[in-house]
Parts: structure tokens; C-alpha cells; sequence
């Protein structure tokens, strides 16, 4: 052995390195990333820190023109994931629902606008007179081209249809399921437009009371008052 300098023989060298591998490599692997800040980047992974997007508003309308009462479905189809959805109608009505229904009782122009919002912020969307209501209609028909309704149960169930109306049946025979408000029915003749009540007695709710029907034949069954 000298003083000074340390001299290690090559092979002992080789021997140490290998030893320090050995020991150091596996404790590299075992390392705890937990309190590694994001967006650095370790011998193993990384991590990323996203942020959310202000949403930007859409929508649409299943239809924007009628008579009243106009029932319209609007669907949102707004992009960047809004959480909460505010929609106003122009009439004085609102809705907190993501996709809402709304009918327009009045005739009118009315603007219609939606707000979205999400954790980034709130965009909105806003249509000028973008629903035309025309007043209501009253006179209804049935079965010819370019009539109203293809069916006679199409235009009793419809909501646009309401008590005071008039439906007027051309030449025909129809199915008829019965009768829940005050309307009148006027067939094209009593020769032409037939009524099929199905093969047994057809109920007319009392709602329907008042309720007129003329120039018709009545088969298979028979019609008869069912109080509420």
C-alpha cells in the first residue's frame, strides 16, 4: 500500500461497477412520483393537468311555424359539455331542462334564446322571431289530398284541435276511438263518410259534452256518454 493517490487494480474496477448497478438501477424503478408537480416528466411517466372549455351554444327546433296552440320541441346541441342549460322562450316562460317542450298558447313572433354553461364559463345562443305562431285555427279536415289530417283519430288527438272546433270528414270510412272534448263533426255526406267504431260501444267522455256530429253513418257499434 502507498500514500496518496488511490490505484484500484481494472479488475476490481469492473467488480464495483457492477456492484453499484446492482444496487442503484432497482431503487431508480422504486421511486415514488407521487409529489412529482404536473407536467414534469420521470424515468417512468408524466402527468397532465387539462382544462375544461367555455361551451358554446346551439340548438334546434322540431318546428317554428303554426297555428296556436303550437307545441315546439327544442333540443340543445350546444358543444364542450355544458352542465346547466337555461332556455327562454319570448312569451314570459323559461325552462331549466337540457332538451324542453313548450307550447305557444298566443299567435306571435317570439325570439328564443339559450344560455349553457360549464365549469370554463357560459356562452349563449339567441334566434330573432325565430317562432311564428299564427292565431288559432278552427276549421279542420279530413281525408282528402292536402287536407290537415290523413285520419279522423290524427285530428281528434291532435293538440292543436281543440273544444269550439270544427272537423269537416271527406268521402270515406274512418276509425273512431272515441271522444275526450267538445268539437263538431261534419261528415261530406252521410253517404260518403262512414264511421267505424270498432264492434262496440264507443265512450265520449263528459268533457266532450256539446259535442255535434252530422252527415255520418255509425257502424259496428255504438255511441254512448261516459261520465268522468
Amino acid at each position: 500500500m502507498s500514500h496518496g493517490n488511490l490505484r484500484i487494480p481494472v479488475r476490481f474496477g469492473l467488480i464495483l461497477l457492477l456492484v453499484l448497478a446492482v444496487m442503484v438501477i432497482p431503487a431508480m424503478a422504486g421511486t415514488d412520483n407521487s409529489s412529482v408537480p404536473y407536467g414534469t416528466v420521470t424515468d417512468t411517466n408524466f402527468m397532465v393537468n387539462a382544462e375544461a372549455e367555455v361551451p358554446v351554444a346551439a340548438f334546434s327546433a322540431d318546428k317554428t311555424t303554426g297555428s296556436a296552440p303550437l307545441a315546439v320541441t327544442f333540443t340543445d346541441t350546444s358543444t364542450n359539455t355544458p352542465t346547466s342549460w337555461l332556455w327562454d322562450f319570448g312569451d314570459g316562460i323559461t325552462s331549466a331542462d337540457q332538451n324542453a317542450t313548450h307550447t305557444y298558447t298566443g299567435a306571435g313572433s317570439f325570439s328564443v334564446n339559450h344560455l349553457v354553461t360549464n365549469a370554463a364559463g357560459t356562452s349563449w345562443s339567441n334566434k330573432t322571431d325565430y317562432v311564428v305562431v299564427t292565431p288559432h285555427k278552427t276549421q279542420w279536415t279530413v281525408g282528402a289530398n292536402g287536407a290537415d289530417f290523413t285520419s279522423l283519430t290524427d285530428a281528434i288527438d291532435s293538440a292543436s284541435v281543440i273544444s269550439g272546433d270544427t272537423i269537416f270528414v271527406y268521402n270515406g270510412t274512418y276509425a273512431f276511438t272515441g271522444l275526450t272534448k267538445s268539437i263538431t263533426i261534419t261528415g261530406e255526406s252521410a253517404n260518403l263518410v262512414t264511421i267505424n267504431l270498432g264492434g262496440s260501444g264507443m265512450p265520449i267522455q263528459s268533457s266532450a259534452a256539446g259535442s255535434i256530429f252530422e252527415k255520418l253513418t255509425f257502424t259496428n257499434g255504438n255511441l254512448h256518454s261516459l261520465k268522468e
